[in-house]
């Protein structure tokens, strides 16, 4: 028994050897522990100026792809309005030619008009002319008028 007891001991001074060493490596552990928290602390300020800094620059992109949207979209407002001017008296020209295509159309059907009707009365005065030598010949046949 004693040399149980003897060997217990021996096997508690390992014990409170390796406790000693364990507890030596765990405060060398919280050391490291503690570095790397401040890193991350260090690394998580570094970020947070980082994602500032790139915030602020896409936000400077950002303003300067709509101003030179609005530049854009401005330019085309003005083509726009030109031409639609352009157009405008384009039209206005077309309908002055076509008006005056219209009055020289009727103007021109007007004169033909005026022409057929003196076709037609002439054509009528010869065709009258034609049906009364025609009733002067009959009315001498039968002898109600002598030559």
């Amino acid at each position: 028994m004693e040399s149980d007891v003897a060997h217990i001991r021996t096997d508690m001074v390992d014990v409170k050897a390796d406790v000693r060493e364990l507890k030596g490596e765990i405060s060398d552990v919280r050391g490291d522990i503690a570095d790397v928290r401040g890193e991350v602390a260090e690394l998580r300020g570094e970020v947070r100026a980082f994602r500032g800094e790139f915030l602020g620059k896409v936000e400077a992109l950002r303003a300067e792809f709509f101003a030179k949207l609005e530049a854009v979209n401005s330019k085309l407002e003005a083509s726009i309005k030109a031409l639609d001017s352009k157009l405008d008296v384009s039209i206005r020209a077309l309908e002055v030619k076509w008006d005056a295509s219209v009055q020289m159309l009727r103007a021109e059907i007007e004169k033909s008009a005026a022409n057929t009707r003196i076709w037609m009365v002439s054509t009528l005065l010869v065709s009258s002319a034609g049906v009364v030598n025609l009733l002067w010949k009959v009315a001498e046949y039968v002898g109600l008028v002598h030559k």
